[in-house]
């Protein structure tokens, strides 16, 4: 078979690896809540577009700090201070 010079190129358009990293950035700093409710919450960062599930009660899940100042607002979620042990 003859290439007559032609490169063909099997590589995809884009790189998965790529894409699969820019919808799941790592949250850089957060904020702990603890979900008060009955059955399970997702419940989604008005700013940053993260959905946090909180698939039981008193689940804690991290919070990214640039969404936590609404997470405050809702009932059935509370702000988990955590002391570090001496």
């Amino acid at each position: 078979m003859c290439d007559c010079g032609k490169k063909i190129n099997n590589s995809p358009a884009y790189n998965t690896s790529q894409v699969y990293q820019q919808w799941t950035k790592p949250i850089q700093q957060g904020v702990r809540f603890k979900y008060t409710g009955t059955t399970a919450l997702t419940a989604i960062g008005n700013i940053t577009g993260i959905k946090y599930r909180f698939n039981y009660p008193d689940d804690i899940q991290l919070i990214d700090k640039q969404d936590a100042a609404a997470m405050r607002q809702v009932p059935v979620l509370q702000e988990v201070f955590i002391v570090p042990m001496q």
